[in-house]
């Protein structure tokens, strides 16, 4: 990926998640122009890119296996293939693809993303804004037929609230309930 002197951006390889962000799968062996304006950062991983607007706008492109994306879905059947807007964040000045996305936010404080239904696995590493901590790790039966086994259903501080860096953001887990899914 390149990042122009313009704000625009660039990407060309390999697109088999649609980390390319040209709205589809097919490698290009050419850049091709992403139709982004007013870019100050990118980032790539193995499958996955982002980039950071002037705004503090992050918006995230490719594999959505795990979350990645912060839309609420984790599903490799789900790929995100054109750059779309990680909502719940703002103030981002850097950011970081791969299987965990990080954001910076602006100094001193950390906008807190929605994690409802992101793996559980996931919330003993900084999370997905640099500047939040785990907190707290709860589990709770889930009564929901095993659907949300190992997710995140819960979480304090409240999606959008602005927190001080360094704040820990508690969660409850849904666990597998003791006498087996029904």
């Amino acid at each position: 990926m390149a990042l122009g002197g313009d704000g625009t951006v660039w990407a060309w390889g390999r697109n088999w998640t649609g980390q390319l962000g040209d709205g589809t799968v097919n490698d290009h062996a050419t850049p091709v122009h992403l139709g982004l304006s007013g870019i100050t950062h990118v980032s790539v991983g193995q499958g996955e890119s982002l980039a950071v607007d002037s705004a503090g706008v992050l918006r995230y492109w490719g594999d959505n296996t795990y979350g990645q994306a912060g839309n609420g879905v984790a599903s490799q059947n789900n790929p995100v293939l054109s750059p779309a807007v990680v909502n719940g964040l703002s103030g981002v000045v850097a950011a970081s693809a791969g299987v965990v996305v990080l954001a910076v936010a602006a100094p001193g404080s950390v906008v807190v993303p929605d994690l409802t239904g992101t793996l559980g696995i996931l919330a003993s590493r900084p999370l997905l804004a640099v500047g939040l901590l785990p907190g707290t790790k709860s589990t709770t039966p889930d009564d929901r037929l095993c659907n949300h086994v190992g997710e995140v259903v819960s979480q304090s501080s409240q999606p959008g609230s602005t927190v001080p860096a360094g704040s820990r953001v508690d969660i409850v887990v849904a666990v597998q309930p003791g006498n087996g899914c029904f």
